[in-house]
């Protein structure tokens, strides 16, 4: 399962039409399946962030106040692509060992080689949805 997303960086750059002032998208991942999330990193004036020495988060938690994730991804940053901004989360099946169906709440956040920490991608919804496997053990 692939997802693309666009995380904004507001730096305090004017926005340029088109660019989503509110970033937060909902997801749907899948039990026992592999993701892939795509992230292009973007400022106000849709100019992609430089990723270079930067790491990005993806966490999964139950509600917006737990402080304990149930799934944490770290980013791949290619070479190739981290002035355009670009990475990719992925996901495997054991990942979701100790997570079961629901409603989730996720982000993503910025670490950049300054220090300076910044969420890309403010709290959004995330379904976890079960598979026709997990359905049947539940039984």
């Amino acid at each position: 399962m692939k997802i693309f997303l666009i995380g904004l960086l507001n730096d305090g750059t004017p926005f340029r039409p088109g660019v989503q002032q509110n970033p937060r998208t909902p997801i749907r991942l899948t039990i026992g399946t592999n993701f892939e999330i795509y992230l292009s990193v973007i400022r106000p004036n849709k100019q992609p962030v430089d990723l270079t020495g930067a790491s990005l988060g993806f966490t999964i938690k139950k509600s917006p106040t737990d402080s304990t994730p149930v799934i944490h991804k770290l980013a791949v940053v290619s070479p190739n692509t981290q002035r355009s901004g670009l990475a990719i989360f992925a996901g495997i099946p054991t990942d979701f060992r100790s997570v079961l169906p629901g409603v989730y709440v996720y982000d993503i956040t910025l670490l950049q080689g300054s220090g300076q920490r910044d969420v890309v991608m403010p709290l959004s919804p995330c379904f976890i949805e079960a598979t026709a496997a997990t359905s049947l053990t539940a039984l």
